[in-house]
Formats: C-alpha cells, sequence, structure tokens
C-alpha cells in the first residue's frame, strides 16, 4: 500500500484540504487528527488496563494486527 499525505484544516465540522487530492476514482481515507497545542490528551500514567479493555471492546479481530497495519500505512 502507498500512502499519500495531504495536509489541512478543520474547523465547524468541514475538513478543508491545502491542495487538492490527485484521484478521480473512490479511494480508501485514513484521517489522523493531531492534538492541539496544550492539550494533553490520554495521559498514560491515569490510563488503567480495565479502561483500554473498555475502549477496545468492540474492535474485531486482533487489535495487534491493526495497530501494525495502521503503523506501516503512516511510515510510507
Amino acid at each position: 500500500m502507498v500512502a499519500l499525505t495531504v495536509e489541512g484544516t478543520y474547523q465547524n465540522g468541514q475538513f478543508v484540504l491545502e491542495k487538492p487530492i490527485p484521484y478521480n476514482e473512490l479511494v480508501k481515507v485514513v484521517l489522523l487528527v493531531l492534538e492541539p497545542e496544550g492539550n494533553k490528551g490520554i495521559e498514560s500514567q491515569s490510563f488503567s488496563f480495565y479502561e483500554s479493555l473498555e475502549l477496545t471492546k468492540n474492535v474485531k479481530g486482533n487489535i495487534s494486527d491493526l495497530i501494525v497495519e495502521e503503523r506501516r500505512a503512516a511510515q510510507w
């Protein structure tokens, strides 16, 4: 799989790309949202094993395989 990185912004429910995506056909898209400056997100010290089980209870398949696939796609 080859990945294309296109930057843009999100505001008021809309994503605005800095430049158009060069495809006319239907393509799969994965969106990575960067946390705003100053937003700490989840602090690992206060995130428990049981909370992670609750958050992933609806994941079908192997979560490790999904993470590896996502990281490989991000490298390209």
